[in-house]
């Protein structure tokens, strides 16, 4: 078989893997130049997108035509640009930031200022990931190559680009393999995967920005650029950002200025680039101040004040991501249910372990609760209930409260009160169905990668006998309140402490790569049995959790905290994010809370999260929250 591989600069590096996988082949190439053409008795010729119709054309033999896809992607490094002509101390590859800088009269000591979150962010540097994703997930399509299966696997390889136009090993491994396949082929990949050279990490290679890195889980980051190499006529060197800001400032110097131009530089962000420059204190000025040069999240007026309500994002970068094909399982209180839905609906790999029998009317098990939480426990309110949970599960905890009275010859689980709106018939069958259930906690536990937990109350009702403790007061729904037998339980920043401590312990020692995001409920008290006002407990409730939860995530290193209750609380929201009863949470703050959580944790960007939302995009956004408003509150039947 004789092969031809016509493309860009990519096209070298597939010929040679095509050898690896097509050892009998003979495999030629070329750079597309201005006429595409092949050789002559060629079986085979695999073009790049979007040539062919240029080929078809000026070709004069008809072999088999493969279109490939040319693989662009600057979610890494969206400061790249290139100018015509030009190169940069590295080659083709210049910095946005400095050659804007440069065109702007900024000094080279001002312009290493610029390389900051706060202007990465009015740079809008965070969507050029979507947008990249998008265009490169359309490439593979565009010519049947499986889109989800290999944005997957690169997604779980990390950083796959050396640079905007250059992929990794990993990524060139999986376009030649595809190729092939496009021939009816299966080949060995033992060779290509094991023997196979990283050709194009011989061109400019640039690291990932650091909060760039971070935003994506890829680790601290670094502002590193290395130039082309070649052994003999052009060793490595890596420059550091201010040698580089300094060689291009070099160059753009003995340029023509007429070629200084590139089209991103145009935009108004760009050309306010000079306002976001943090000038140095002139000699024998006063000391520096330590807050002198922080990103802009990190003060009130630039973080809170300035932005409009929809656009104040306290997350600024999460610990880790939640990688395509992760299992994340929820639970907790009420308000856990809006992220339930919204994993479902993003297309996230929600693992609803315990599942309604198949020939279940969907209404009823919605009525059920199936499908609510990663299992039917109902609402998780407090941490101790969390840690119970799992012991009971396990094996490690069995309550003397089997089960109680809901009405003539009906009973009801202690523990999750309201999973059957009838209640149970027998106590045989609550134990079948709560063996059931446990089965189903163990399998969740055990298989998830992601556990998101919402706290909601430190407030509740326990046996005085084994400390068991109950979503609900006995006599609520089921059960009856004797001051023997049960009492009233207001946790403690110390016991929470305490659970999470355990809960994270327990996960880890059956589940030693689970990770752990907590978020605490925006939802006030419903009523409190403090003989105090409800809004003083309230208060004292969400600071003991906050609290609590600040000490294990500065603790651990994969357990994160996501702001849901600052970002419907906060100052910003002036209590527009609650409905007329100050307790019920609006579409549009469940829309801004929803789209910020995918925008850090699976970089999706959503209308509440980018800075270039219309007002109408994020009322369509709203909308498709409003549809998923309706959650059951276990705790809304203690009010009267």
């Amino acid at each position: 078989m004789r092969i031809h591989v016509i493309g860009n600069c990519q096209a070298a590096v597939v010929t040679e893997q095509i050898r690896m996988l097509l050892p009998a082949a003979e495999v030629s190439s070329d750079m597309i130049l201005s006429k595409v053409d092949a050789p002559e008795e060629c079986d085979v010729v695999f073009i790049q997108k979007p040539h062919e119709a240029q080929f078809r054309s000026s070709a004069s033999i008809g072999p088999k035509l493969v279109t490939w896809p040319a693989i662009t992607f600057g979610g890494f490094h969206p400061d790249i640009v290139t100018l015509k002509g030009i190169q940069s101390p590295t080659g083709g590859w210049h910095s946005a930031i400095a050659l804007q800088a440069y065109r702007l009269g900024i000094s080279e000591e001002d312009a290493l200022s610029l390389y900051r979150p706060e202007v990465f962010e009015h740079l809008n540097f965070h969507r050029i990931y979507d947008l990249g994703m998008s265009h490169l997930r359309h490439g593979l399509e565009e010519v049947d190559f499986p889109a989800d299966r290999i944005l997957h696997r690169w997604s779980n390889a990390g950083c796959f680009m050396h640079g905007v136009n250059h992929p990794r090993r990993v990524a060139m491994e999986d376009v030649s393999l595809e190729m092939v396949r496009k021939l009816g082929l299966s080949p060995d990949d033992y060779a290509l995967r094991n023997f196979g050279i990283d050709r194009l990490a011989l061109s400019a290679c640039w690291s990932v920005y650091p909060w760039i890195s971070e935003q994506r889980g890829l680790g601290k980051g670094q502002f590193l650029f290395r130039n082309a190499t070649n052994a003999t006529k052009n060793p490595a060197r890596i420059y550091s950002l201010q040698e580089f800001v300094a060689e291009s400032y070099q160059i753009y110097r003995e340029a023509d200025p007429e070629l200084l131009q590139n089209d991103r530089l145009k935009h108004a962000r760009f050309e306010a680039l000079s306002d976001l420059v943090l000038r140095k204190p002139v000699r024998n000025a006063a000391p520096e101040n330590p807050y002198r040069g922080l990103p802009g999240h990190q003060f009130w007026k630039h973080g809170v004040t300035r932005p409009a309500k929809s656009e104040v994002d306290p997350v600024v970068a999460p610990k880790f991501p939640i990688r395509a094909g992760d299992l994340v399982a929820t639970a907790g209180s009420c308000f856990a249910q809006h992220i339930a839905r919204t994993l479902v609906a993003s297309g996230f790999n929600y693992y609803v372990a315990e599942t309604a029998p198949g020939n279940m009317a969907k209404d009823e098990a919605e009525a059920r609760q199936f499908g609510l939480f990663s299992a039917r426990f109902g609402n998780l309110y407090t941490t101790r209930q969390l840690v119970q949970l799992f012991d009971r599960a396990f094996g490690h905890f069995t309550p003397e409260d089997k089960a109680w009275e809901a009405g003539p010859g009906r009973l009801v689980d202690p523990f999750r009160p309201t999973v059957e709106p009838d209640g149970f018939e027998s106590l045989a069958t609550l134990e079948a169905d709560r063996n059931a259930h446990f089965a189903s906690v163990r399998d969740m536990f055990t298989r998830l990668d992601t556990f998101i937990f919402t706290l909601g109350l430190t407030e509740g009702w326990r046996a005085k006998s084994d400390g068991a403790v109950f979503p609900l007061a006995p006599g609520v729904s089921g059960g009856q309140m004797a001051p023997e037998r049960y009492e009233f339980v207001n946790f403690t920043v110390e016991e929470v402490k305490e659970d999470l401590e355990e809960i994270w312990k327990r996960i880890r020692s059956i589940n030693p790569v689970a990770k752990m995001i907590l978020t605490i409920s925006p939802v006030p008290l419903i009523a409190t049995y403090e003989p105090r006002h409800v809004l003083v407990s309230t208060v004292a409730s969400k600071s003991i959790l906050r609290a609590a939860v600040e000490d294990i995530t500065r603790r651990e290193s994969d357990v994160a905290y996501f702001p849901s209750f600052e970002i419907i609380t906060g100052q910003h929201a002036g209590n527009t994010y609650f409905e007329d009863d100050l307790r019920s949470v609006r579409p549009e703050g469940v829309a801004h809370v929803m789209s910020l959580f995918l925008k850090h944790y699976a970089g999706i960007s959503t209308t509440s999260a980018s800075a270039s939302t219309t007002p109408e995009e994020e009322e369509e956004f709203a909308r498709e929250a409003e549809k998923s408003a309706a959650v059951v509150c276990d705790e809304e039947r203690i009010a009267f």
